[in-house]
């Protein structure tokens, strides 16, 4: 069993990772490590957390993220059902929990 670090559905404009130095640079994701993955986990995974469920939505994988910052600014885009913006923990639950009617939290 393995694991690897990496960004899902590519690094982000503006994001620093800068704080890990550039010999611990993180590489984007080989889609071949996911797409060969028995279930994609990713414990405060920042802003990357959407992709990782959007990734195991679209290959059919089990997955478990334990979502952290909300990070609102660098996702304007995320609305609720009701039109809100996603701005708190519990809006970004619910947004991610809308994605498909089998994910449970």
């Amino acid at each position: 069993m393995g694991s690897h670090r990496a960004w899902f559905g590519g690094r982000l404009a503006g994001v620093d990772d800068a704080f890990a130095g550039a010999e611990d640079a993180v590489p984007d994701c080989d889609s071949e490590v996911v797409r060969r993955s028995a279930a994609l986990v990713a414990l405060h995974p920042d802003e990357a957390t959407e992709a990782v469920v959007d990734a195991a939505l679209a290959l059919r994988k089990p997955f478990l993220v334990v979502p952290c910052c909300v990070f609102a600014r660098l996702f304007p885009h995320r609305q609720l059902a009701d039109g809100r913006q996603v701005n708190t923990l519990s809006d970004f639950l619910e947004f991610l929990k809308a994605k498909h009617p089998a994910i449970r939290q």
